[in-house]
């Protein structure tokens, strides 16, 4: 994509979806458990004794809480059990019985809550398998109607696989339950369990299973489906068992809802995404009445209506913690929704327990077909917009479409498409619980026949140049130069691009313009050599490896968190690339995988000719954050001198986390030559993305300015200026400021300099015209250079 949204748009944007506050979901009380004990919460579940009375059972690191919400405008703890640290508690319930796992080595902590509410002394024990099985810690549980209960990632020490399913029966002896199966598989964050079927989340692998088990010994699997974001975090099934609503625990992740009524034929239905670009994490979902109500980290408690197959519609909303927002794992935990009042109970994990009165509504339905005007034919993929509602959706590939709202009204719809006129449908009437038909026809945008040329200010032709051509409608193109520095002819659509034009050894550029029913050839100058690449195009680097094992790749960013480091959680992806270069791309080593697997990765540059320079510096961005690169990263130059190739590296040892500018003098690393290479290497072991953006290759010796002053030597080259200068200095005798002022005296740049010698690269976004060039200190400026 060519162009950029700035940074204060991306804000107001996130803010108008947040504004939306909250939906149908009213707070009756905020218990904070979570400050009670000093300690963060986790998940929960609630439980109805025999005279009715109402409890969440809220996990915490240190241990587990019982609280008595049958008042739920006055909670109240009742019992606590203390326990090992860790940041996950998972706890399901059978009969009067508390079944609570854990990652630390606690073993299965059981809880016999059969005095409550007379006597609040209850009896405890913890269940580590028998003999022939054990474990000390598992991630989550499920216990179904005939009180099997299902431990997941349980840590097995005797198990030649460390991470299966293991069968317990609570019924017979609740505080001592026996083992009746155990499931080999890969490792299950989560499952649910009906009758003799098991559904299983395999989160590290990305899909969901759904397994046999009327024999526990022998389980065979029906049925298998990878997910959309393929991290398959947890599951729950309609009452019919006819669908099942999954979610991926990713930044951006979507609730998707897929047809199981064929094990051996899963078909996807639909997905929806709570506060879309906000990049918010979905965590547990459970099915109640056609409704989904989920716990989101940054954005709350959610409520979706599910009652149409495919169309899943948010109709509540409660923010548990509005001062945090985007991507992260803190805020809500987990929801339980089937206490008998109707209450939802909800953990935040600074927060503590929350008690909410839902206004479960049916949605607004909004379905259609989408032709073309005149043939008729179905288009797909156009996006349907409810405007000044968050409600937004696409067609299918046969042109049919599913939406809706929250509140009845009268709205006013967009419709757009790639090679089509937008539509806006005004007057459009939803209600609640009722379906609206709107059927769009778009007019087909006119095209013109047309080749692309890329030649220099001499009109020479540039073999292997890249253009791409970005509508904002919708239009995108892309074309290569031939060896006469010509394209394929091709029908281009008439209106306003936003254009990159490249090739390597020569400096690119991206630009506004029109294309008109007459143009039949595009002609496009470069006008200066050079190796600068800011990834707008595809140039040719070469990245070896195996995608989510460190392979780079080339795109637009999806910023991801750790969901811990220690307890800490962290941004381990950039949010974005550098923002004054042309487009929205970096060379990443993970662009839709949530981290790489810790596998070196290598991104390699194509051949340069550094044959004529006289001084060259290496400068590029980089993206990282010490302590967690494992074996780190570094950057590979290769020269071909007289036959031999020469390989030397050099170990990047400083990394804040974001973006830093990176410099180099080739010189001080190898000899130049007429075949030479940079390779930038992320070593193994890392646990963050590594992002590259901004490659440039400055000779320092061409056109420079050179002055002296009571601080030291500066040299100022690239002059004229050509989209950055480069200043040289050497000799400071103290830290200092790089100060760019322009005619006015008006502060247009400040970079700090620490180093007594260095170079810092500067002027990115500035225009043409006449500057004061100097260091902050120093009694005078060094001396007017005009860019």
């Amino acid at each position: 994509m060519i162009g950029k949204i700035s940074f204060s748009i991306w804000v107001m944007a996130i803010c108008a979806v947040q504004a939306v506050g909250q939906i149908n979901i009213d707070l009756v009380s905020n218990y904070n458990v979570s400050k009670k004990h000093s300690s963060r919460a986790n998940d929960i579940w609630g439980w109805v004794d025999g005279v009715g009375n109402e409890y969440a059972i809220v996990g915490l690191m240190d241990g587990t809480s019982i609280i008595d919400v049958t008042d739920a405008s006055n909670p109240k703890e009742v019992f606590y059990e203390a326990g090992m640290n860790s940041p996950w508690r998972d706890m399901k319930t059978w009969k009067s019985y508390a079944y609570i796992t854990t990652e630390a080595k606690n073993g299965l902590l059981i809880i016999d809550m059969s005095k409550l509410p007379g006597d609040t002394i209850l009896d405890v024990s913890y269940y580590r398998g028998s003999n022939s099985l054990t474990w000390e810690s598992a991630h989550n549980l499920y216990i179904d109607e005939k009180g099997v209960a299902y431990i997941f990632g349980a840590y097995q020490e005797q198990a030649s696989t460390k991470r299966n399913v293991v069968m317990l029966d609570v019924d017979s002896d609740p505080m001592n339950p026996a083992i009746i199966g155990v499931l080999e598989c890969d490792y299950v964050h989560d499952g649910y369990a009906r009758g003799d079927t098991l559904y299983l989340a395999h989160i590290l692998d990305g899909y969901f299973s759904i397994w046999d088990i009327k024999n526990k010994s022998n389980p065979v699997q029906l049925g298998k489906q990878y997910t959309g974001n393929t991290f398959t975090h947890q599951l729950w099934i309609s009452d019919d068992a006819s669908r099942i609503f999954i979610n991926d625990e990713v930044a951006n992740g979507y609730l998707e809802e897929y047809d199981i009524s064929d094990f051996g034929n899963i078909k996807f239905n639909g997905r929806v995404q709570t506060a879309p670009g906000s990049h918010v994490v979905p965590h547990n979902t459970f099915f109640v009445d056609d409704y989904l109500v989920t716990a989101y980290y940054h954005d709350g408690v959610t409520v979706h209506d599910v009652s149409q197959p495919g169309n899943m519609i948010e109709v509540g909303s409660y923010d548990t913690d509005s001062t945090i927002e985007g991507p992260g794992y803190s805020g809500s935990w987990g929801v339980y929704p089937y206490l008998p009042s109707g209450n939802i109970i909800a953990t935040d994990d600074h927060n503590g327990l929350y008690v909410f009165k839902p206004n479960y509504v049916r949605g607004c339905y909004l379905e259609g077909s989408i032709t073309e005007e005149g043939s008729g034919v179905s288009i797909g993929n156009v996006s349907i917009d409810i405007l000044g509602t968050a409600a937004n959706t696409s067609s299918s590939v046969v042109g049919k479409y599913q939406t809706g709202y929250h509140q009845s009204g009268t709205y006013s719809v967009e419709f757009s498409a790639p090679f089509h006129f937008p539509k806006t449908v005004q007057g459009v009437k939803l209600e609640n619980g009722t379906t609206t038909v709107q059927d769009v026809q778009l007019k087909k945008m006119e095209t013109v026949v047309t080749r692309v040329k890329i030649e220099d200010q001499a009109g020479n032709s540039i073999a292997g140049g890249k253009v791409e051509l970005v509508s904002k409608h919708g239009a995108e193109y892309q074309f290569e130069t031939g060896a006469n520095g010509v394209s394929v002819t091709s029908k281009i659509v008439v209106g306003q691009y936003d254009i990159a034009v490249g090739a390597w050894g020569w400096k690119g550029t991206c630009l506004s313009d029109s294309i008109k029913l007459d143009d039949t050839e595009l002609v496009f100058v470069l006008k200066e050599r050079g190796y600068k690449d800011d990834f707008s195009l595809d140039l040719g680097w070469q990245s070896q490896g195996v995608v989510g094992d460190g392979k780079w790749e080339r795109g637009i960013p999806v910023p991801k968190v750790q969901a811990q480091i220690g307890v800490v959680q962290d941004t381990v992806s950039p949010f974005s690339d550098i923002e004054s270069d042309c487009g929205d791309n970096v060379f990443i080593t993970g662009l839709e995988s949530l981290l790489p697997n810790g596998k070196a990765g290598t991104l390699q540059s194509p051949v340069m000719d550094l044959s004529s320079y006289i001084d060259p510096y290496l400068y590029f961005s980089v993206w990282g954050y010490s302590g967690y690169f494992g074996e780190g990263v570094k950057v590979e130059l290769s020269s071909k001198v007289g036959g031999s190739n020469i390989k030397k590296s050099k170990k990047l040892h400083v990394f804040k986390k974001g973006w830093v500018d990176i410099q180099m003098r080739i010189k001080d690393l190898i000899d130049l030559s007429e075949e030479m290479k940079v390779a930038i290497v992320a070593g193994s072991g890392s646990k963050v993305n590594v992002a590259l953006d901004d490659f440039e290759i400055i000779d320092s010796s061409a056109n420079n300015i050179y002055e002296s002053t009571a601080q030291g030597a500066i040299k100022i080259y690239n002059n004229p200026f050509s989209n950055s200068c480069i200043l040289e200095y050497v000799d400071l005798n103290m830290e200092s400021n790089l100060i760019v002022l322009d005619c006015m005296g008006q502060l247009m740049d400040k970079i700090n300099v620490r180093t007594p010698n260095g170079v810092v690269k500067f002027g990115e976004g500035l225009g043409s015209g006449i500057y004061l060039i100097g260091l902050e200190g120093s009694n005078s400026f060094s001396r007017v250079v005009k860019l």
